[in-house]
């Protein structure tokens, strides 16, 4: 029951991100969010270097705004009981906390996953968060390489998670032979 529930939300979800997609709804919130959201930065020249590295030329960069004081983060944070949160609303990354990203470090790699959310919103539209949604209400986060034969066939939290993963096996120097074909997905758009 819950599950059918979850399927014809998520239906309805799509339907409505279609239509504000086509009234410009997520330019419009990302130009308010800049506006209101004052203390809002761009990517560092590392962050956008290593960003590269995983999705090429895939990601509108400058466009990318990073918040990490964000109300909407610290609620979410409060709501799952966790102490780090990251949600991306469109090209805004928000976080409850000030991340510390260095090459190949675990902020860095959070930041490649919320990375992974604005290629899917440039790709597929807005229909991107109530996918996001319903993957963390139903499988969630973990997968398993090669188990899905193309990447737009893992939820959304997946494909981030995928992107992350990636990013760490390439910069520590681990096989990245079971992300490779995804990556060249990702890259392209196919999501």
């Amino acid at each position: 029951m819950r599950k059918g529930m979850l399927s014809y939300t998520v239906r309805i979800g799509r339907i409505l991100a279609k239509i504000l997609d086509l009234c410009i709804f997520p330019e419009i919130l990302d130009l308010l969010w800049q506006t209101i959201k004052p203390n809002t930065r761009k990517l560092t020249p590392v962050e956008e270097q290593e960003a590269r590295t995983v999705f090429g030329d895939g990601i509108n960069y400058r466009q990318v705004r990073i918040d990490e004081n964000s109300l909407i983060a610290w609620l979410g944070a409060k709501i799952n009981n966790c102490s780090g949160m990251g949600v991306t609303t469109f090209h805004t990354i928000n976080f409850n906390e000030k991340i510390k990203t260095a090459v190949g470090n675990s902020d860095m790699k959070w930041l490649i996953h919320e990375l992974a959310h604005i290629a899917q919103m440039e790709h597929v539209g807005s229909k991107y968060l109530v996918e996001a949604v319903y993957a963390q209400a139903t499988e969630g986060y973990g997968y398993i390489p090669g188990a899905k034969l193309h990447l737009y066939e893992y939820n959304r939290e997946q494909q981030a998670s995928i992107a992350a993963d990636y990013y760490i096996a390439r910069i520590s120097g681990n096989s990245t032979a079971p992300y490779d074909t995804y990556i060249a997905e990702l890259q392209a758009g196919e999501l």
